[in-house]
């Protein structure tokens, strides 16, 4: 067979950045994981990004140099664009969970509950998928909540999609291997199945019937 020039890459799969999937509790998903996608109810993801992390670092004088040691880590923010195809407004009810403010009757409201309040903090999910759409590794987000949220301009001169761009402060993050327990984690929520994929993971989401299931 004559030699194609490909080398070391034909026995490797290389991660590509359009194949991801993302997990970020009633945003993307409804509910715990592994539960349905109503695909007119979440917000679709587009972009996203694996967690950077830097550490601040101390210096020691010695006689005639001085070295340095590693201190205490810090994550760095992420950055979340998501297509707003949801006919209900999952970012805004993610804002309400500590900052509500509404309009009842005429009388606008609001309730400020504090930074601990249940659920604001959300722990959140990144695969990596390879080219048949299985899991190679998985990142947690722990802690997770948006520090900021654009809800997107709109312009009559432009014919694009409004998309939702949220930045997201976490406490920490965490990486995992592909296991048969990520693969099926990840199938879960990605799947369109109406029964449990081989790998006995439960159905992902629901595609309404007036769509059509993405090529």
């Amino acid at each position: 067979m004559p030699n194609m020039g490909i080398g070391f890459a034909s026995s490797v799969v290389f991660k590509r950045q359009n194949r991801f999937l993302m997990y970020i509790p009633d945003i993307t998903h409804r509910g715990a994981v592994g539960s349905l996608r109503f695909l007119t109810d979440v917000l679709i993801e587009e972009k996203s990004a694996r967690p950077k992390l830097n550490f601040k670092e101390f210096d020691i004088p010695h006689l005639t140099e001085t070295i340095w040691f590693a201190d205490r880590p810090e994550w760095k923010p992420i950055t979340v664009t998501l297509y707003d195809v949801a006919e209900t407004n999952p970012a805004w009810e993610w804002i309400t969970k500590i900052y509500n403010i509404r309009n009842e009757g005429g009388d606008v409201k609001m309730n400020f509950y504090g930074s601990l309040q249940s659920n604001f903090k959300r722990n959140v999910k990144i695969f990596m998928l390879d080219g048949c759409g299985y899991a190679m590794e998985a990142w947690t987000y722990m802690n997770a909540f948006p520090t900021e949220i654009d809800f997107g301009e709109v312009d009559m001169g432009q014919n694009n999609v409004m998309k939702i761009t949220m930045t997201l402060r976490y406490d920490r993050a965490y990486w995992e291997k592909c296991t048969k327990e990520v693969i099926g984690l990840a199938s879960s929520l990605m799947f369109p199945d109406n029964e449990p994929d081989a790998i006995g993971s439960v159905p992902g989401f629901i595609i309404p019937n007036n769509l059509e299931p993405p090529i």
